[in-house]
This record gives structure tokens, C-alpha cells and sequence, in this order.
């Protein structure tokens, strides 16, 4: 029986507010900016094999709580081979339907942080070999005055 080929996925995180995107490594001298570590991953599984990450979220504000809203999306290289971000599963290179993580909403009180669990399972089968690509968005929404 022929041994099962490795797949690479990459994780990449994104943080975003008000529409606007922040390096993981965010100026803490502005309000309600938020950090996100690793900001990226990349793993090599088997199809069929199971994977555990953990997300560590930070309020990198020291005077006013934040809520952060997180989803999923995809991203890929445009044709510069830079990063863009898109809907997620509308690339032939989509995790994202093999990911979960907990809640969609964390509160964190001025400069607390909290660890989000990414699992992620791999199919059996899969239509293709190469990499896949999978992103954890995470937005912001000021709590409080």
C-alpha cells in the first residue's frame, strides 16, 4: 500500500478593524487595536490526519475593552505575489471547510488576551495535491464608551 503524501497547509491570521488591517505586531499607543500570535503557521499533514492550533488574542489597549469577531476566509497570491484576502471557499485551495475553532466573539477586558483552539482535519481524499490555505479573520467592535 503506497504511504499517504503530506499536504502543506498554512494558517494565516488577519486582524482588522473598522475595515482597516493591522500587523500582528500592532502599535499599542492607538485605541482598540488588537494582536494575534502566530500570525501565521505553516504544517504538513496526511489526508485524513487531524491538527490542533492554538491563537493567542490580545487587547493591546490598556484603557478600554474590546469585543473581536472572528470568522474564516481563504487567501491566495495575486499577481505581484502578495497576499489578498477572499470569500472563504471560493479557491481551489480552500481549508477552510476543514477548520473550527470556538466561539465567533471574544470580550477581553484592557490588556487581557486569550487563547483560541483552530482544529483542523484534513479529508481523506482530496482533489488535489499542493497546498491549501485557510485564514482566521479577526475584527474588532469597541465595547463601552
Amino acid at each position: 500500500m503506497p504511504a499517504k503524501k503530506p499536504n502543506r497547509f498554512a494558517f494565516a491570521a488577519l486582524l482588522a478593524a473598522g475595515g482597516a488591517v493591522f500587523a500582528a505586531h500592532a502599535d499599542t499607543s492607538s485605541p482598540g487595536q488588537i494582536g494575534l500570535q502566530p500570525a501565521s503557521v505553516d504544517f504538513e499533514i496526511a489526508p485524513g490526519q487531524a491538527v490542533r492550533k492554538v491563537v493567542t488574542i490580545a487587547n493591546l489597549d490598556r484603557t478600554r475593552p474590546v469585543s473581536v469577531s472572528l470568522s474564516l476566509g481563504d487567501w491566495a497570491f495575486d499577481a505581484r505575489g502578495a497576499p489578498t484576502f477572499v470569500t472563504a471557499e471560493e479557491t481551489d485551495s480552500s481549508a477552510t471547510g476543514w477548520t473550527r475553532f470556538g466561539a465567533s466573539t471574544v470580550s477581553l477586558a484592557p490588556g487581557q488576551s486569550k487563547q483560541v483552539v483552530v482544529r483542523f482535519a484534513a479529508p481523506e481524499k482530496l482533489t488535489r495535491s499542493g497546498d491549501y490555505r485557510f485564514a482566521l479573520l479577526a475584527s474588532t467592535v469597541r465595547e463601552g464608551p
